[in-house]
């Protein structure tokens, strides 16, 4: 939602205006992965395969103007490599787009790609958060692998439409925040490799105005231009 209002000259609605922000839900970390029998065991690895084969590898994504699409310029650009862009519908395709040997390598959302990782079906080389994901406690961060200054969580939160009346509001905020405080909920949005993220109403509309900034910011860094 935050992302749009950048990625795109006429994204068909305004995040600040058309909303009410209720609050957060949980935050995703997004994993770089590569096919499980790829030959590719690491962030170094990758890099310099791309650097021997400049622009003919390249890389599935949620779709323009998500952190994994973000994410992947922002390495490409501070890795000095190149490789080719392939949008996908979703986090889901983007794997499977690794899976069947479509892409050479994708950044996907914690939550799609770990039962995938668990499977043995894909190789996770690095984490964008800051800190490893508890879920995958031996793969390192971009830092740790080597690329410095990139940092991608992938967040989801609730929004209700602007005009909603204030009683309707306050219900759904109280009973999200009920759901969130429910053991059996934040133990399986954290089996999947999410964090939850349970912030007021406030908490989530900086959050999304933060989002706005970064994205304007990545795409001044990787010359990406709005559709």
């Amino acid at each position: 939602m935050a992302t749009n209002m950048r990625m795109y000259r006429k994204p068909g609605f305004d995040v600040m205006k058309d909303f009410i922000h209720v609050g957060g839900i949980m935050r995703s970390d997004v994993v770089l992965v590569v096919a499980a029998d790829s030959g590719i065991n690491s962030t170094k690895d990758r890099v310099d395969r791309m650097r021997q084969q400049p622009g003919k590898l390249s890389y599935a994504s949620g779709g323009v103007g998500t952190p994994a699409h973000m994410g992947a310029e922002l390495i490409l650009k501070t890795t000095r490599t190149q490789a080719l862009h392939v949008p996908c519908e979703g986090a889901s395709q983007s794997a499977n787009a690794v899976l069947g040997k479509q892409v050479d390598l994708a950044l996907i959302i914690s939550s799609v790609s770990l039962p995938f990782v668990n499977a043995g079906k894909l190789k996770a080389l690095a984490v964008t958060a800051p800190t490893r994901n508890p879920q995958l406690p031996e793969v390192p961060t971009l830092a740790e692998a080597g690329i410095p200054g990139i940092t991608l969580v992938s967040y989801g939160g609730l929004s209700l439409p602007a005009g909603t009346p204030a009683p309707v509001v306050k219900r759904v905020s109280d009973a999200l925040q009920k759901a969130l405080a429910d053991p059996r909920v934040r133990a399986k949005l954290e089996a999947n490799g999410a964090a939850v993220v349970a912030g007021n109403p406030g908490d989530y509309t900086r959050h999304l105005e933060s989002e706005i900034a970064l994205t304007e910011k990545i795409m001044k860094v990787t010359n990406v231009t709005a559709q």
